[in-house]
């Protein structure tokens, strides 16, 4: 699972303006590769965005549960908006090019930029 991780950050981060990490429909692996990549971008350690795929309501149980974090106080408002929602693939593309970093976003230097 490790190595799988470290290939596809890998590949995202090299990629070009636009590029980002995608989740598809998926189990227990998706979800934590997910939430790595979220806490990643939280964390500084990358820039990308980060889209669900939510096909038919898939990720509906997940983008309810980022609202309670966020209405808890457990996911900082502004750290809301590192996890994009796209129900069409064009609609991903184009979350992915509209990117902006989170204004929550810790300011750690990570030199991988």
């Amino acid at each position: 699972m490790h190595s799988r991780k470290h290939l596809m950050a890998k590949e995202v981060l090299e990629g070009g303006e636009g590029s980002g990490f995608v989740a598809l429909s998926g189990g227990y692996g998706t979800l934590e590769e997910l939430m790595e990549v979220v806490t990643w971008n939280q964390l500084g350690i990358h820039n990308r965005g980060v889209v669900m795929l939510n096909v038919e309501g898939y990720w509906d149980g997940l983008i309810k549960w980022v609202e309670n974090s966020v209405e808890a106080g457990f996911v900082g408002v502004s750290n809301r908006a590192i996890i994009k929602e796209a129900k069409t693939a064009e609609d991903a593309i184009k979350e992915l090019k509209a990117y902006r970093v989170s204004e929550g976003r810790f300011k750690l230097q990570w030199g991988n930029e």
